[in-house]
């Protein structure tokens, strides 16, 4: 009897309770376009955050610059000039070697004018005084002038100092030396070129009476003479 009573209560009791809900297909369908809007999203923003920060992270290439057209005019005065110092130093080269020549051409007369120069100048060193070595080059009385500043070191400092602040004034007192040294020179080689006759005999004081007031033999002396005798 309970037993019956129980199922009679249980039916009532389930046909009393509500019946469960059914979500419609189309609610279902907007939820799931909604989920994958919102997803999409997400990666889409993931990834725009990533392109932002990748090119911080990547290393910089710069550009090389691009190469100017070239400046005719600029290369060709480059040209001209690299040309005029190749012939300055040309020049300079052939400058100094016509110094040199001329200087030793007016060294070898010095040894022909003077019997001593060689040795008077065996420890001079041209190269050590440029200045006064290219001066010398353009005087005449060279070796006469060298020769006076060796036996003169006081002389050969002033001239060198002189040679390098005055060039011109330099010059001028070397023609002065070259020129006293020359005439000194030539008037040593005449004076021992000129040989003084010796002293005329004087007649003896016997020959003196012989002779007459004027010195000269009568024409009666004359014939007096043993050679004249005769005539």
């Amino acid at each position: 009897m309970n037993d019956i009573t129980n199922d009679v209560v249980g039916n009532e009791a389930a046909a009393q309770a509500p019946a469960e809900k059914m979500v419609p297909q189309s609610v279902m369908n907007q939820v799931l376009s909604q989920r994958l809007a919102e997803k999409e999203a997400k990666i889409r923003a993931e990834y725009e955050n990533q392109q932002r920060v990748a090119p911080q992270m990547a290393p910089t290439y710069q550009a090389a610059p691009m190469a100017s057209p070239v400046d005719t005019d600029m290369l060709t005065q480059t040209v001209t000039q690299n040309i005029q110092q190749a012939m300055q130093r040309k020049a300079s080269e052939d400058q100094v070697n016509q110094i040199a020549q001329t200087y030793l051409a007016k060294m070898a007369e010095g040894q022909k004018l003077y019997p001593d120069f060689n040795e008077v100048m065996k420890d001079y060193n041209p190269a050590a005084f440029p200045h006064v070595t290219a001066l010398l080059s353009r005087i005449d009385n060279a070796s006469d002038a060298v020769r006076e500043l060796r036996l003169n070191p006081s002389k050969l400092a002033t001239i060198n100092i002189l040679a390098q602040s005055d060039p011109n004034l330099a010059h001028a007192e070397l023609l002065k030396i070259g020129e006293s040294a020359a005439t000194n020179r030539k008037a040593l080689a005449e004076a021992q070129n000129t040989q003084v006759p010796p002293p005329l005999d004087r007649p003896h004081a016997s020959a003196r009476s012989n002779l007459g007031s004027s010195g000269a033999k009568t024409i009666s002396e004359l014939r007096k003479m043993p050679w004249l005798r005769g005539l």
